[in-house]
């Protein structure tokens, strides 16, 4: 899950650094 989270974390940080922080805080 971590992995894959992360993964996302990237895809989104790219388009959207906001997006990343919000799914950090939902991990």
């Amino acid at each position: 899950a971590f992995f894959h989270a992360n993964h996302s974390a990237l895809a989104s940080r790219k388009s959207s650094p906001r997006v990343t922080n919000e799914a950090v805080q939902k991990a």
